[in-house]
């Protein structure tokens, strides 16, 4: 069994702070490009998105009676399309998410950029949140 994953190695703090930076500029980017595609799927589906929902059933007239049904009864809705609903269910998910790295690596910079040890000691777990793709 290999022991990889309880190695230890010594990295420079300055090194470590430079790839908080990096990680903390490409969750900002990502942020800014999901803000963007939240308001293009908002404009989307005020333009074309919204779907109404009348049932034919409301005004049905059968033998002189009127056919009610639950549909009737319900009035008519507003949908939005479902891939516009799914769009905006993925830009609020991925703007949460990279909200919350942002948040994080933020922290890290702040910490690394302050008074700290000249080298830390890391695993590869520290190694892949700094510098992993």
């Amino acid at each position: 069994m290999s022991k990889r994953n309880e190695w230890k190695f010594m990295r420079k703090a300055q090194d470590i702070l430079s790839g908080a930076d990096s990680k903390l500029a490409h969750h900002k980017s990502r942020l800014e490009f999901w803000v963007s595609m939240k308001a293009e799927t908002l404009t989307k589906i005020k333009e074309d998105g919204l779907e109404i929902s009348d049932s034919l059933a409301a005004g049905v007239w059968g033998a002189g009676v009127q056919q009610l049904s639950n549909a009737a009864n319900r009035g008519a809705q507003v949908l939005v399309r479902a891939e516009y609903q799914n769009d905006l269910n993925e830009c609020h998910a991925k703007i949460n998410e990279h909200q919350h790295k942002i948040q994080s690596y933020s922290s890290w910079v702040q910490f690394l950029s302050g008074p700290t040890p000249v080298e830390v000691e890391m695993d590869i777990d520290d190694h892949l949140f700094f510098f992993g793709e």
